[in-house]
């Protein structure tokens, strides 16, 4: 079978080859969220027949609507040859339309392959756009949100729902520039009012500011990863690559705090000049973004990474733990 896994409306290729047994007759392909084949919950997927004495079937189906995860397909003959079994993976995919706008469109956008009623918040490149997307049964969803304003550019659109975080079945929007209808009245070179005498011209230069921030970086990793049990670790934390033509440096965050609102001694590392940066992390719990900043101090969006990761997760746990007994029993009891 090819492939074994993909999203909904994926072309699948079936060959069955028997050396013994002859495969003549009527057959049909079967589709089940579970290996025992329920018929309330088996969909027929396609149909054929094969010649009298023929040894070899080569089907095709679509993969149909159908949460995330492990699915079964059954080739099942219908004369005395015995069902064969497949499984196959569906994992995420988004479709959005239009697939390029300037800010302040309204797009549409349709999940499949998700799991079964779940929810999360959909992310543009690292920026949460606001907008909440509930699955419903079979794992699909349909939204609509508006652009952002944004750089200009290919921009990554997610769900962040933690147990496909890292297979969120992205989509890519491009963002327009905006079209202003009264042109700048800059211009690099201008003409100067001064009289002019012989051939003799004079221009006064008018300089050209950046004011067009660098796309946001996406991290990489960690993302959801648990770094040993007990005591600090060393986490490496890391991202894409941005381009300017000014130059880029990197602003990280790492913080205890989803809003990022209580920041840590050193927990802000400015002018970084890799997509790496590795530091020793303290137990706990922790959230990171990433930032970018060009040569003319223009800053992109934050980069979020869409899960925590723990460090010395049984240390993090003794520590709630005291944390709760120093509540109930608080000193001097």
């Amino acid at each position: 079978m090819t492939p074994t896994s993909g999203g909904v409306g994926t072309r699948v290729t079936l060959s069955i080859i028997s050396s013994r047994f002859s495969l003549e007759g009527d057959y049909r392909i079967r589709w089940s969220p579970a290996a025992t084949f329920d018929e309330r919950k088996t969909i027929v997927l396609a149909e054929g027949s094969v010649p009298k004495g023929g040894h070899t079937v080569v089907a095709t189906f679509t993969v149909p609507e159908a949460r995330y995860g492990a699915h079964y397909i059954q080739f099942a003959p219908v004369g005395r040859v015995d069902p064969v079994n497949f499984q196959f993976a569906v994992v995420p995919s988004l479709k959005v339309n239009p697939t390029s706008a300037q800010p302040g469109t309204v797009l549409s956008v349709k999940g499949t392959g998700f799991p079964s009623n779940d929810s999360g918040m959909l992310f543009l490149g690292g920026n949460v756009t606001g907008t909440r997307v509930n699955t419903n049964q079979a794992g699909s969803f349909e939204t609509r949100f508006t652009v952002p304003t944004a750089p200009p550019g290919e921009h990554k659109l997610f769900v962040d729902i933690p147990i496909v975080h890292a297979e969120s079945g992205m989509a890519t929007i491009q963002i327009l520039p905006v079209v202003k209808p009264v042109p700048s009245q800059e211009a690099p070179v201008v003409p100067s009012s001064e009289p002019k005498t012989g051939s003799e011209v004079r221009y006064t230069f008018v300089p050209i500011e950046d004011h067009h921030p660098p796309h946001e970086p996406i991290p990489i990793a960690p993302m959801g990863h648990s770094f040993g049990i007990w005591g600090a670790k060393k986490v490496t934390f890391s991202w894409n690559s941005v381009s300017d033509s000014s130059g880029v440096t990197y602003t990280l965050e790492i913080s205890r705090n989803v809003n990022f609102d209580q920041l840590g001694d050193g927990a802000q590392r400015t002018g970084l000049l890799e997509t790496s940066y590795t530091a020793t992390i303290e137990p706990g719990t922790y959230y990171w973004r990433v930032k970018a900043v060009d040569g003319a101090g223009n800053e992109s969006y934050w980069g979020y990474a869409r899960c925590a990761f723990t460090v010395g997760e049984l240390s993090s746990l003794l520590r709630e733990f005291g944390a709760v007994l120093k509540s109930i029993f608080p000193p001097g009891i």
